[in-house]
């Protein structure tokens, strides 16, 4: 930065999900603007060793340690907390869980430059804390009570396009602004390209299309069945005629988990509580642990999931590929 130059102010906050981070993938939801931006800090710290050869310092050797953030905006709203933290809401109502699991999140802001102009960044791969509560009586006066929120930073886990990276920033000019820095996460150069995102409204509505199979000019949902092997005997278990809508965020939330490939959001009491449902509650979670065969229990949950979400022959496919079968008696 030229001398004279002064950053002030801070403002546009954006948030979008990291959907996909492995090693050959690596895919940003479309970023959504948090409004009522009041404080950002990023704090990296390095770790550095010094080796001592000949009686003296002979080298320096440094590293990434933790990167540790705090974003404080006016209100962090609640259907953005639940999203955030995957929270379940029924009828308006927002409850937390032993088993809600933080997304991932890559985060974009700016600050002003006294000489004119912005500086823009974008932190690209963070785990949120839980929000912690905490208000305060008036004394006499309102007192603004805001949202602190604190993220551990990480860099990105994708080394082809991502390169390993944690943080993206600009200053305004080279086709860098408001409007090309915060319609993507920025991981790489954008002045000579797109950078892919996934536009989540879209895949929204495509996976609510695909719900719907039509034949002859009627609406035909194919059964999804199970075997569960109950009181030393197979009993085949099919999906009733209609699954409550209720249990399609719960599906997207369980499909994502999957494909995370996160061991510590699989297998979980609500993932098999969320089969029961889907099957209409025809065999309760204790059965279905012990009646499903353990090679097929994390095929039989996402299966479950993915036909939720409309993509019938995808999960039909899942559960058919790893049949084992020595006969079976309809279940309940």
């Amino acid at each position: 930065m030229e001398a004279g130059k002064v950053l002030t102010g801070l403002d546009m906050f954006h948030i979008a999900e990291v959907l996909k981070d492995t090693k050959d993938e690596l895919e940003f939801s479309v970023p959504e603007e948090l409004p009522g931006a009041v404080n950002m800090k990023v704090d990296p710290k390095s770790e550095t060793e010094t080796f001592y050869a000949d009686n003296v310092a002979y080298a320096q050797m440094s590293s990434l340690g933790d990167i540790d953030g705090e974003m404080e905006v006016a209100d962090l709203p609640l259907d953005m907390q639940a999203r955030i933290f995957g929270k379940t809401v029924e009828n308006g109502i927002h409850f937390s869980s032993a088993d809600d699991r933080a997304l991932e999140i890559a985060l974009g802001f700016r600050a002003k430059i006294s000489t004119g102009g912005y500086r823009y960044y974008w932190a690209l791969k963070g785990k949120p804390e839980l929000v912690p509560i905490e208000h305060k009586t008036e004394e006499g006066k309102p007192t603004p009570q805001t949202s602190q929120v604190k993220i551990k930073f990480m860099p990105l886990t994708n080394v082809k396009e991502g390169k390993r990276r944690w943080e993206a920033k600009a200053e305004e000019g080279n086709g860098i602004n408001a409007e090309t820095w915060f319609k993507q996460v920025v991981y790489k150069d954008i002045t000579k390209g797109e950078t892919p995102v996934v536009d989540v409204g879209k895949q929204f509505i495509e996976r609510l299309r695909a719900l719907f199979l039509y034949e002859k000019g009627g609406t035909y949902m194919e059964a999804l069945s199970i075997t569960l092997r109950l009181d030393g005997k197979d009993k085949k278990f099919v999906t009733p005629d209609h699954i409550t809508g209720l249990l399609f965020r719960k599906a997207a939330k369980i499909a994502d988990d999957f494909e995370s490939q996160d061991s510590e959001r699989l297998f979980t009491n609500e993932q098999v509580e969320f089969v029961c449902n889907t099957f209409g509650q025809k065999f309760t979670p204790d059965e279905f642990e012990k009646g499903i065969d353990a090679r097929l229990v994390g095929r039989t949950i996402y299966a479950a999931a993915q036909y939720v979400l409309g993509n019938i022959a995808e999960a039909t496919a899942l559960l058919n590929s790893g049949e084992i079968s020595n006969g079976e008696e309809p279940g309940e």
